[in-house]
């Protein structure tokens, strides 16, 4: 019925996807989920009725069970056939302004009314890892230009009470550096604020931008 459909979306990976994690299955890898819960690139029309854009937009608990039956399939599609290979899970990814505030205009946020959508994707995330027995599974929240001071205290903000809960193990950082930023004291600041909000840091993006706009010859 209409309400089971609203409430029950289809997943699919494609083939890119399916061949990614089989490669990594071959050769031994572990592998890292990126994302379940972000503001960009989730289509306006999975907040809606029908999912499309002249549906009406759900209500926090319609929304909530959507939510739940999304996360739910991604995880049973992973155990299906890979199980055990996915060492992370980044649940929320960029929810978080360069002042420290909530991403008010995100659809996650605009639907559910507040931030609470977050605490909801990790406690649903941390329960069907459960269900399916993929408890090897680290689950995340991770954000770039985490080395902003106000960021930094933003994210523990919204994550302190998630780790709380038990459902968050670790914070990703996207570093995008430069050849003097941030300084070593940044990174040491914003270490020394998540090391009381998590379990564990990763570096899960990096590049660095050397100033040159034409790298020397090698030597």
């Amino acid at each position: 019925d209409k309400d089971s459909v609203d409430t029950h979306p289809v997943v699919r990976f494609n083939g890119d996807m399916i061949a990614q994690l089989n490669w990594a299955q071959r050769q031994g890898f572990t592998f890292r989920g990126h994302t379940l819960v972000w503001h960009s690139q989730t289509p306006a029309e999975f907040f809606r009725s029908g999912y499309t854009s002249s549906g009406a937009r759900l209500t926090k608990e319609k929304m909530t069970q959507r939510m739940s039956n999304y996360i739910r399939e991604i995880i049973r599609l992973l155990h299906q056939d890979w199980p055990g290979l996915l060492s992370a899970m980044d649940v929320v990814n960029e929810a978080i302004n360069e002042d420290g505030s909530d991403r008010t205009n995100s659809e996650w946020y605009i639907t559910f009314g507040d931030n609470s959508y977050l605490m909801k994707a990790f406690e649903l995330t941390r329960q069907h890892t459960i269900e399916f027995g993929e408890t090897q599974m680290k689950l995340y929240y991770n954000d770039y230009n985490t080395h902003n001071a106000s960021k930094a205290d933003g994210i523990v903000r919204i994550c302190s009470p998630i780790f709380q809960a038990g459902y968050l193990d670790g914070i990703g950082m996207q570093e995008h550096d430069g050849n003097s930023y941030p300084s070593a004291a940044d990174w040491i600041a914003t270490y020394s604020k998540f090391d009381t909000i998590c379990a564990e840091m990763s570096v899960t993006e990096l590049d660095v931008t050397t100033g040159y706009a034409n790298p020397p010859a090698a030597v």
